[in-house]
């Protein structure tokens, strides 16, 4: 999960620090995950940016949780297919 949030960071222009990221991650307390998809939303969902964070962090991070709550609505809705679509704009595959 460490590897899936460090990817998202790269991809977003390191809006983080790496270190910090691991610290924090390691921090964060999680429940009713039992799945590395699980573990990733969970994390993404609940960390945030700083009010002292530049936009561009923040712009990064709301975007994220954006994604993941589409992805989580086409998953309800029996839509795979676009919920794979979604998470590629958050995870792309190189």
């Amino acid at each position: 999960m460490i590897r899936l949030v460090k990817y998202w960071n790269v991809q977003n222009s390191y809006p983080f620090i790496s270190f910090d990221l691991e610290q924090h991650i390691a921090r964060t307390g999680y429940y009713n995950c039992s799945n590395l998809k699980d573990y990733f939303f969970s994390y993404m969902l609940y960390f945030g940016a700083s009010d002292d964070s530049p936009q561009r962090t923040k712009d990064s991070v709301d975007r994220a949780k954006k994604i993941i709550n589409k992805v989580k609505e086409y998953e309800k809705n029996n839509m795979p297919v676009r919920a794979e679509v979604e998470i590629r704009k958050l995870l792309p595959i190189v």
